[in-house]
């Protein structure tokens, strides 16, 4: 899919909102900022470039109603500059999230997750504040064998889930001294599409597809929530939305998958069969087998409910890639 410059489909009525999206350069960000911007708001997107890239904001560099902020947001200087943007609505995606660098360096994650949340909070209250909306993960979950609840025990396995779950805290802390804004939690699953920045399970494999028919793996069995980037997207957007004090939602398709699926479901979409190698070595010791969300505090809230099958979101981004032909209409119906 080729980014364009967005047309302006502001809601009648509505005015523009200052709006701060926070890693708003990255895979997810900077398709939310997009999104703002074709609705009508004025958007800050601040991004380290860490993972971040200025390429995916190409479309709206030079745009009246869109600014690319330089700037790390555990950094005080950042928070000023933040601060004297007075935004009326906070998207906080900011992270480091991709499991193995934060294992690999757990202060760092510390740091940006845990301190650079705090130093967004810092900035962001004030009397022109409305909304507020932490990203967050299902990785805060304790292991469950079901599709888990707002309401299911949190108790993150490692440091990546453990520093999203003291973010929320701070969230409802703050939300309890600021009650004129409302104050959201959207826990994200797997989120994969085109231009994914972090190499996670789908992307690793489309980068393999590109090569030839090899695979390198760790654990088949495990099985994750998939959600395509445009649904995810728009699941934001319903969220921030919402006036609510405080109030946490899932955000994922609500099927779970597990790789050797994935797996099953790319070689139909090819035409060949995939080998895979498995490797002790890309075994994490503490993962979790099944991971997925129930959704059904989000759709009743919002009328929100996913769109894209696993099948036809792993299509569009292997035509994307070059790894398959680009072909028109939807896929068969999964299997």
């Amino acid at each position: 899919m080729t980014n364009t410059q967005p047309k302006t489909t502001r809601a009648r009525g509505r005015a523009p909102r200052r709006v701060l999206v926070t890693g708003g350069a990255g895979f997810i960000g900077a398709r939310l900022v997009t999104a703002l911007v074709a609705a009508g708001d004025v958007v800050t997107a601040v991004d380290n470039f860490h993972r971040g890239r200025r390429a995916a904001l190409a479309a709206l560099r030079g745009h009246p109603r869109c600014r690319l902020l330089p700037g790390d947001v555990a950094d005080p200087a950042c928070a000023a500059a933040i601060r004297r943007l007075r935004p009326q609505v906070v998207y906080h995606l900011a992270a480091i999230h991709y499991i193995p660098e934060c294992l690999a360096d757990p202060a760092q994650t510390a740091r940006v997750n845990v301190l650079g949340t705090q130093r967004v909070l810092d900035a962001i209250p004030s009397r022109a504040l409305e909304r507020a909306i932490l990203i967050s993960s299902g990785a805060v979950y304790a292991p469950q064998t079901r599709p888990v609840t707002e309401q299911d025990r949190v108790a993150p396995l490692e440091i990546y889930g453990t520093s999203k779950w003291v973010g929320e805290l701070l969230w409802q802390t703050v939300a309890r001294e600021t009650p004129r804004a409302a104050w959201l939690v959207a826990r994200l699953f797997n989120t994969y599409g085109p231009g994914e920045t972090n190499p996670h399970l789908l992307p690793h494999l489309v980068a393999a597809l590109r090569r030839g028919r090899t695979v390198r793996l760790g654990e088949l069995a495990a099985c994750r929530d998939f959600i395509y980037i445009e649904d995810t997207v728009e699941a934001l957007l319903a969220v921030g939305r919402l006036d609510r004090r405080f109030a946490v939602f899932n955000v994922g398709s609500g099927k779970a998958a597990s790789v050797a699926a994935v797996l099953r479901l790319l070689e139909r979409l090819l035409g060949a069969p995939i080998t895979v190698i498995q490797e002790a070595g890309r075994r994490r010791p503490l993962d979790r087998r099944y991971l997925c969300a129930d959704i059904t505090k989000l759709r009743r809230a919002t009328g929100w409910c996913p769109r894209w099958a696993l099948r036809d979101g792993l299509r569009v981004w292997l035509e994307e890639e070059g790894v398959l032909p680009v072909r028109r209409g939807p896929c068969d119906a999964d299997e």
